[in-house]
């Protein structure tokens, strides 16, 4: 069964819950380790974490070279030195999850410029309800003033289109070799975007050798040690992976409307670890958000000829 065809199955959507859960809670290692690091010496460590040690587990891929490299740099280093620098010039946590799940709309052009794949009715309806959900969160986050700039608004939308970018290639690769190892895409296309971040670092920061000395690992405490695992093995490897896999079974206007449950578990997470205090505004956004969830779920079933 070709990967565009297959069948959607409840095992699908428990994945694709499981991906938005790590990805909700993504942003609380971010925003902690961003208190230490610049936003590419952050990167560097995310990559370098997906990269090693799965590289000496993990076979290449059975891709074209340049399909890994691409991802690497939209998934990599485009997305997420966009998203860490986004944070780092006026950019809250809250509304860098919300913002980044504007890639569905991306992703959906994209689909139909590249792959002639029409959004249903049912998607239309679903993302036209998330987007009110999305007004919310943002009005939310702007009304609050100060943390938020036009800046980091632009590179944060500019990083929902490199991830977008991600999936029509993670599309192309699906149509090209259909039995190849998402887990292994993952961990070989994180090597590109770790050098990227590496030069960067080497070119950028004035105390960039501090790297080469053995006295800065030892000072790193055990809570950006946990922060650098979750970053890169968790939210990286295991969930990136399963998304890839998703990629690779379905089209990419199926899977993309599920990420807009990262804003509903990045809100939790924020409350329940970071103890973040949440408005009216939010509240409702959750509610649009989690009922353009319900939609793409359950709607097919009782609405077939829109889905």
């Amino acid at each position: 069964m070709s990967s565009s065809n297959a069948q959607w199955m409840l095992k699908d959507s428990l994945i694709a819950i499981l991906v938005v859960v790590l990805w909700g809670f993504n942003f609380v290692p971010i925003k902690v380790t961003l208190q230490y690091l610049t936003p590419f010496e952050l990167g560097t460590v995310r990559f370098l974490f997906a990269v090693i040690p799965m590289c000496f587990f993990m076979a290449l891929p059975k891709v074209r070279w340049r399909w890994l490299l691409m991802s690497g740099l939209l998934q990599g280093f485009g997305q997420f030195s966009l998203m860490f620098v986004s944070i780092e010039v006026g950019m809250t946590a809250a509304l860098a999850s919300v913002l980044a799940q504007t890639q569905i709309y991306f992703t959906a052009f994209g689909s139909f410029l590249i792959f002639r794949s029409r959004p249903s009715v049912l998607l239309w309806v679903s993302m036209g309800t998330a987007a009110i959900g999305l007004l919310f969160y943002g009005y939310s986050a702007v009304s609050t003033g100060g943390e938020v700039t036009i800046l980091g608004i632009i590179l944060m939308l500019g990083a929902a289109a490199m991830w977008s970018g991600a999936n029509m290639v993670a599309r192309v690769v699906a149509k090209e070799s259909q039995n190849y190892n998402p887990l292994g895409y993952i961990v070989w296309s994180s090597l590109p975007a770790a050098v990227c971040f590496m030069i960067v670092v080497a070119i950028t920061s004035p105390d960039a050798s501090k790297w080469l000395v053995w006295q800065t690992y030892q000072e790193i405490t055990p809570i950006l040690w946990m922060s650098f695992m979750y970053l890169g093995w968790a939210s990286t490897i295991v969930a990136y992976g399963l998304w890839t896999q998703l990629l690779k079974r379905h089209d990419a206007n199926k899977v993309a409307p599920f990420s807009l449950g990262v804003p509903i578990t990045g809100m939790f997470a924020g409350i329940w670890i970071l103890g973040e205090a949440v408005d009216k505004w939010q509240w409702i956004g959750t509610a649009f958000i989690g009922l353009s969830l319900l939609i793409v779920m359950f709607a097919p079933k009782w609405f077939k000829k829109w889905a």
